[in-house]
């Protein structure tokens, strides 16, 4: 079976671990194949509890505390799918993020959707041409976008620390332009 969209997902804390798993099921994608790769970090792995989900790769890993960034590229490393994405287990995700996120990056090296963040939305809403490549830190977080496999395969999350995914995804615009935005919110950034 051919994947669409491999979802990425860092997880060290197994009461946020429980609510994705719960916000994963309630997910609307029918026609879209999808595969789920959790990386497991931490110690004590007992505190999780299996996940009954189609499609799931669970990886386990000692903690590194560098906020994802190893088990994002670990999850990378293992991703089948056309495109990839990154759910953290700590933010909320509607019932319309993994098809939202998969329709927009359709046809294109990386798709961008938005995203609540405290008291505004991320990034900000694309209102003319060409201000779509303006994208800074603090105004974007992994779960906002999802790249064609192949390009995202060739660079690391690692090393760096703080604010990883707006490093990430300058990088991987340094190989391409072919962003699509889209102005739909799928979810709210905690």
């Amino acid at each position: 079976m051919k994947i669409d969209l491999s979802i990425i997902t860092s997880t060290s804390r197994p009461a946020s671990y429980r609510s994705f798993i719960y916000q994963m099921t309630t997910q609307l994608y029918k026609g879209i194949n999808v595969e789920h790769i959790i990386v497991q970090e931490g110690s004590k792995f007992d505190d999780f509890y299996s996940a009954n989900m189609l499609n799931l790769i669970l990886k386990r890993q000692p903690l590194h505390d560098d906020y994802g960034a190893a088990a994002k590229d670990a999850g990378l490393s293992m991703a089948n799918g056309e495109y990839v994405c990154f759910f953290d287990d700590d933010n909320i995700y509607y019932p319309n993020a993994i098809s939202t996120v998969y329709s927009t990056v359709l046809g294109h090296d990386i798709g961008i959707c938005r995203v609540h963040y405290k008291d505004s939305t991320i990034p900000p809403r694309v209102i003319r041409p060409g201000s779509e490549g303006i994208i800074e830190s603090g105004k974007i977080d992994s779960m906002c976008f999802a790249i064609k496999t192949d390009l995202a395969k060739q660079f690391k999350w690692a090393g760096g620390g703080r604010f990883s995914d707006i490093r990430y995804l300058d990088k991987v615009k340094l190989l391409s332009c072919d962003i699509r935005f889209n102005n739909l919110i799928i979810g709210e950034h905690l």
